[in-house]
């Protein structure tokens, strides 16, 4: 995702700019203990990941060797095991089964609601999207771009997909002319890419300046 100067707001100065710190502390709740790092920590260290081009939580023992990544970011990152404890209390079991139990007859796939935590993650996104449109007054135009794409996993909880593989087909809506994420769903495998996809539009259009 790219702010009006062309940088990736993932790195350093960039999310400082649009205080993506702030905004997680401000909407994101998950952490039951003081000691470690905090939530705007865990995600500010997502984001350098994903930038960096890592595909699984184990790149982040490889970020925690790079002594010059923690100076930048004005801290370290995760370990791969701390990473994965605070990526599962965003997982709500009761949502889940609450949707199987509403599952209608004949059907297999279900989304089950997205918990707290995953709302609060999503208002920190709609308000940088915000902060990215004020930035970019100039820019008049949003053309939503909504894909599903299939990710290949070898978990046991992974559903099997229409390309044959085990795995997750989450959905995401792109703001295409600022190459922005505007809203998201993660979905297991086997849910259709056509299945519901109204709400997660809405989401889009209402994230928009």
């Amino acid at each position: 995702m790219l702010d009006c100067t062309g940088r990736d707001p993932a790195f350093g100065a960039g999310g400082a700019s649009l205080d993506v710190p702030g905004r997680v502390q401000r909407h994101l709740r998950v952490k039951q203990r003081e000691r470690g790092f905090d939530e705007a920590t865990y995600v500010e260290s997502f984001l350098v990941l994903n930038a960096a081009r890592g595909d699984c939580l184990e790149d982040f023992d490889q970020l925690r060797e790079d002594a010059g990544l923690g100076e930048v970011l004005g801290h370290a990152v995760p370990s791969a095991e701390a990473a994965r404890k605070f990526l599962y209390q965003f997982h709500d079991p009761e949502k889940i089964a609450q949707a199987q139990q509403e599952l209608a007859p004949g059907r297999v796939s279900y989304i089950p609601e997205e918990s707290a935590p995953l709302r609060g993650l999503a208002r920190v996104n709609e308000e940088v999207v915000q902060e990215l449109g004020r930035r970019c007054a100039e820019q008049k135009i949003a053309t939503i771009d909504l894909d599903a794409t299939v990710i290949e996993s070898w978990k046991r909880e992974a559903q099997f997909t229409y390309a044959g593989c085990a795995g997750y087909q989450p959905v995401l809506a792109l703001w295409a002319e600022m190459d922005a994420v505007v809203a998201d769903e993660f979905r297991d495998g086997n849910v259709p890419a056509s299945q519901e996809l109204l709400p997660v539009v809405q989401r889009a259009f209402q994230a928009l300046p």
